[in-house]
């Protein structure tokens, strides 16, 4: 997982993007992967050669998805912590809830702008070879 967060935030270093509010953090970038590799690894393919292209690819989907709603339940239980949903911040993007800060939205702060994030994405990855 550290390796393919390390490829995605090399590639996002190379972006050249529109503005800072279109360039994600890397904090949101490393959540994402993060995600990706754990659904990923459910399909118990994590010692084949396409193991790291699947993470990517989910990558891709959960990045491009505009109802993203990714929580973790490792550290705190999320139905202890509403989101509301209502809620003008959250109505309009994608939700993240930072492992450590059950409360806080990554995508709140991490990225801005998601249209050009979106269509990066999909660009780099059709441009790889795996």
């Amino acid at each position: 997982c550290k390796d393919l967060i390390c490829v995605v935030k090399a590639w996002i270093n190379q972006v050249d993007w529109i503005d800072m509010a279109s360039r994600p953090s890397s904090y949101l970038v490393s959540l994402i992967i993060a995600s990706a590799y754990e659904r990923v690894k459910r399909l118990n393919i994590m010692n084949t050669p396409s193991f790291d292209k699947e993470v990517l690819l989910e990558f891709g989907r959960l990045s491009s998805d505009k109802n993203l709603f990714i929580v973790w339940n490792v550290f705190y239980d999320p139905s202890e912590y509403p989101i509301a949903e209502e809620n003008e911040m959250f109505a309009s993007q994608p939700v993240i809830r930072d492992p450590a800060m059950p409360y806080h939205n990554v995508c709140h702060t991490g990225i801005e702008n998601w249209q050009q994030f979106r269509a990066e994405t999909e660009k780099w990855l059709l441009t790889l070879t795996y």
